[in-house]
């Protein structure tokens, strides 16, 4: 059977999973937020990682339904962890479909409203793909969603070819430095001279810096020297189920009183 034939029975089936990776605050090292990812765990086929589907997704129109399933999944799961007292900011990716269709704003307007996920922790996050197609559409969709007090981040930068003429022209509070200018940022020096240039023009634009793909000491250290505020990555914590990302936040809240408590004694 073809694999898109195995994608919509998945979709129909509810095989598709939310998985949650931890974002890192520079200054206390505690969980400030995730990215949301899915993942398809098929009977048949086992685990299928995104890079096989999500592409395949895109070719057939499915990744509509799958980025309003993860949008709906992420705000409803954000809002339990609200409610024990996590005010973390959920990131979820959109697509150029999804971000293009009639109704966009509208269903993000529905999921916000029946979720009760105050819009102020729900960023969306996209490439620069995503507004190419039409500028003036797309900065006036972004505002709309800016209004309602919803965050966006501008993901992937530093690989494409007019990204500073994006963020003059967007409302992004984020931006992601692409993995392939960490990855081997602490041997590389051509490396960090572009993450550095990355953070210092954020950083004069008033604009908040996220690390992907972050996996050692070494180059955490260095992006926190830089400035950089946020960090992801397997260093900290690879994707994981809701369950997993609960017990990081209890540990890190403990963790936060228990100091407090010994600073206060």
């Amino acid at each position: 059977m073809l694999l898109s034939v195995y994608l919509e029975q998945a979709i129909q089936n509810q095989e598709l999973v939310a998985y949650y990776q931890p974002q890192y605050s520079a200054k206390n090292n505690q969980i400030s937020g995730f990215e949301a990812l899915v993942r398809w765990q098929n009977p048949a086929l086992g685990l299928i990682q995104p890079l096989e589907f999500l592409p395949l997704a895109q070719a057939t129109g499915w990744i509509v339904t799958i980025d309003r399933w993860m949008l709906k999944k992420t705000c409803e799961e954000t809002k339990r962890l609200h409610d024990l007292g996590y005010p973390v900011i959920a990131a979820v990716n959109v697509s150029s479909l999804h971000f293009h269709q009639p109704d966009f704003v509208e269903y993000i307007e529905e999921v916000l409203e029946k979720t009760g996920l105050d819009p102020n922790f729900l960023e969306l996050e996209m490439t620069e793909d995503v507004v190419i197609l039409n500028l003036e559409k797309a900065q006036q969709i972004m505002l709309r969603l800016i209004d309602l007090g919803v965050r966006w981040c501008l993901d992937d930068f530093g690989t494409g070819y007019s990204n500073l003429f994006y963020l003059l022209q967007f409302p992004f509070l984020r931006i992601k430095i692409d993995r392939c200018f960490i990855q081997d940022l602490d041997q590389d020096q051509n490396k960090r001279y572009i993450a550095q240039s990355i953070i210092q023009l954020a950083q004069n634009l008033r604009l908040e810096v996220v690390a992907e793909g972050v996996e050692t000491e070494a180059q955490a250290d260095w992006l926190k020297k830089q400035g950089c505020e946020v960090f992801q990555g397997y260093l900290f914590s690879e994707a994981i189920p809701l369950l997993q990302l609960k017990q990081k936040l209890w540990i890190d809240q403990y963790q936060f009183l228990s100091n407090a408590a010994e600073s206060v004694a």
